[in-house]
């Protein structure tokens, strides 16, 4: 089976804990901008709280994978991070904890949503080739006709080479209109990763494009899937 994706695409998506308040994600997000510039001038302070950051991450990693156990790790606060560096045998002396707790959420964060995501596409993919479909939708979001202040995304798949087609727009410099984009990169049919590729290897055919309109955009998407459903 070929042609167009199913743009009406459940969502799969593993339950992997309770979501994030995003008032919570925020104040983690926030602290990665504050722990760095103020630790930069002082070397050894800086060494360690690298070194403190990277255990209470391995500590949040061993407690298991979701949000669930993030959000019981935020509960501890600092003693999260004192506990990992006790462990680890390391000094938190003149150090800020609590931030450097709220850091390692953060980053743990992110994995977890990464792990999320990845998760969801090999799901796709796996429905998608059990019931005879050669696209599927991965993603998609925004104003598919193109609105500059609601950008457009949308990442398809080729189920049987996990070659990936994205569809975006952006906002023109006149900031009233918007360009379209078409790329191409590669699933990791294996991980769920979406990765960057060589694509000089693939032809001139699969290089990155820019359209005035979705009309274009569209008709540059559907040659691409027919370039690649003859393969």
């Amino acid at each position: 089976m070929t042609g167009r994706p199913d743009g009406d695409r459940d969502d799969p998506s593993p339950q992997l804990g309770p979501p994030v308040p995003p008032e919570l994600s925020a104040a983690w997000a926030a602290a990665e901008g504050q722990l760095f510039p103020s630790v930069l001038a002082l070397p050894d302070v800086y060494e360690r709280t690298v070194l403190v950051l990277r255990a209470t991450l391995d500590r949040l990693r061993a407690l298991g994978t979701g949000t669930g156990p993030l959000l019981e790790a935020s509960a501890s606060g600092p003693a999260l991070v004192a506990s990992a560096a006790e462990q680890s045998g390391l000094s938190t002396s003149g150090l800020d904890i609590a931030l450097i707790g709220q850091v390692a959420l953060a980053m743990r964060h992110r994995e977890v949503t990464a792990d999320r995501a990845a998760a969801t596409r090999l799901q796709l993919v796996r429905r998608a080739r059990a019931e005879g479909r050669t696209w599927v939708v991965l993603e998609e979001s925004g104003d598919r006709a193109g609105d500059p202040f609601l950008p457009y995304r949308r990442v398809e798949v080729h189920v049987p080479t996990g070659r990936v087609v994205a569809v975006t727009t952006s906002v023109a410099d006149d900031f009233r209109t918007v360009r379209h984009g078409v790329a191409e990169a590669q699933l990791d049919l294996q991980t769920g990763a979406v990765v960057e590729t060589d694509q000089a290897r693939w032809g001139s055919s699969s290089q990155p494009t820019t359209h005035v309109d979705a009309a274009a955009r569209e008709r540059d998407v559907e040659r691409r899937r027919t370039i690649l459903g003859d393969r």
